[in-house]
């Protein structure tokens, strides 16, 4: 009877992280028939943010005194999306320039890290708001008209693309 292996997404990743358990993982499937979900793990999630007239954003949350910058991002993804931080690299700083304070309603300069997070699956999906969102490669979020995007994301998406 022949051997039948699923690779999850998380076996996938163990392997293309090159984690000790990966090794183990390739010696156990070698004499086994092997497939796979389809895994979407270069999709950007954007959501529109209403105190932005619904322009598409990133999820993004204030770094909290005393709380880390990866606490800030694994708890902030959480909490809006309900999905699983694997991991996440820094892409780079962008400088905000005369953004908006909401709370209050001066201008004001800021300093964003940009985060390309990795999430475990997006079968968990949630949103913790009504917002309207979209899913797409970040080429694809390019074609978009530069007035669909919060101040400074189109900027961001480029350093993926």
């Amino acid at each position: 009877m022949d051997k039948k292996v699923c690779l999850d997404t998380d076996v996938i990743i163990a392997i293309l992280n090159k984690e000790e358990r990966a090794s183990i993982l390739i010696e156990r499937i070698k004499e086994c028939e092997v497939f796979t979900t389809t895994i979407n793990v270069f999709e950007l999630f954007l959501r529109e943010t209403p105190s932005q007239n619904k322009t598409y954003t990133c999820v993004n949350e204030k770094v909290e005194w005393g709380k880390t910058i990866e606490e800030t991002i694994i708890n902030s993804v959480q909490e809006k999306t309900n999905l699983k931080v694997l991991k996440f690299e820094l892409i780079g700083l962008t400088n905000g320039i005369n953004i908006l304070n909401s709370q209050s309603e001066e201008l004001t300069n800021m300093i964003f890290a940009d985060y390309k997070v990795f999430v475990d699956s997006v079968e968990n999906f949630k949103q913790e708001t009504e917002r309207g969102y979209q899913w797409l490669k970040p080429k694809d979020w390019l074609k978009l008209d530069e007035d669909k995007f919060g101040q400074y994301i189109r900027e961001i998406i480029e350093k993926l693309v």
